[in-house]
């Protein structure tokens, strides 16, 4: 049994690690899977699919809707395959918002975790006037190109987000929410890649895998015929 799984890890290592032989209509991307939670609702699958142009972000199903992000003008596009209808969402110039916040990040080393590709694990707090926004579990050297796609994906939803602040009351613009939706959407990001994440409405997200694979070009491709519209 010992030998068995000897051989099992090796084969799997060496799968990981053979270069992908791509055929006329494939992609090589990066693809990584997440466990989502929130209260109240059963667990769900993520995932991220990155490839030399596009980030794609859907359920995990090939054939469910999804969002792509384009690295190169960094337009999102979301299609929903129900109403046929393509939401594109442009980046916007930043824009300021006026609103007091004292914003600090706790790190907390964890020398105890194990480590990934021999990169350490390292616990964050983000806090906004005292408060715990976010709860994160980084891995610092992994996968920086994709925090890079995450970070500028991240800022055109936020400069997005901006246009309709003027429409959420009041009282939900506390501390946590103007930093985790407006002012520091990216943060999360600084300390290396996110493995684990916790935000102060109990909304988790954990990565289960990641590895390199050979995927359809239709992934990253427009459906045909969608009816086009723009926020606002």
């Amino acid at each position: 049994m010992m030998i068995n799984r000897y051989i099992n890890c090796y084969l799997v290592l060496v799968l990981f690690l053979m270069p992908l032989v791509v055929s006329a209509d494939q992609v090589k991307m990066l693809e990584v899977l997440f466990s989502e939670s929130e209260p109240g609702i059963d667990p769900y699958s993520t995932r991220y699919l990155l490839s030399d142009d596009y980030l794609r972000l859907d359920d995990g199903s090939d054939e469910g809707d999804f969002i792509l992000f384009d690295l190169k003008t960094r337009v999102i596009h979301s299609f929903n395959h129900e109403d046929k209808t393509h939401l594109k969402i442009e980046p916007r110039v930043i824009q300021a918002i006026d609103y007091a916040l004292d914003f600090k990040i706790k790190k907390t080393p964890m020398t105890q975790a194990p480590a990934i590709e021999g990169n350490r694990r390292v616990g964050y707090e983000l806090k906004a006037n005292g408060d715990t926004c976010k709860h994160v579990v980084s891995v610092e050297g992994l996968m920086p190109e994709l925090i890079s796609v995450l970070r500028d994906y991240e800022l055109v939803l936020a400069e997005q987000a901006k246009t309709t602040l003027s429409r959420v009351p009041a009282a939900y613009r506390e501390p946590c929410y103007m930093a985790n939706n407006y002012l520091y959407v990216d943060a999360y990001l600084d300390g290396g890649f996110p493995v684990q994440v916790i935000d102060y409405m109990g909304k988790q997200k954990k990565m289960m895998s990641y590895r390199p694979v050979l995927k359809s070009e239709q992934l990253i491709q427009f459906p045909q015929g969608y009816r086009i519209y723009k926020p606002n």
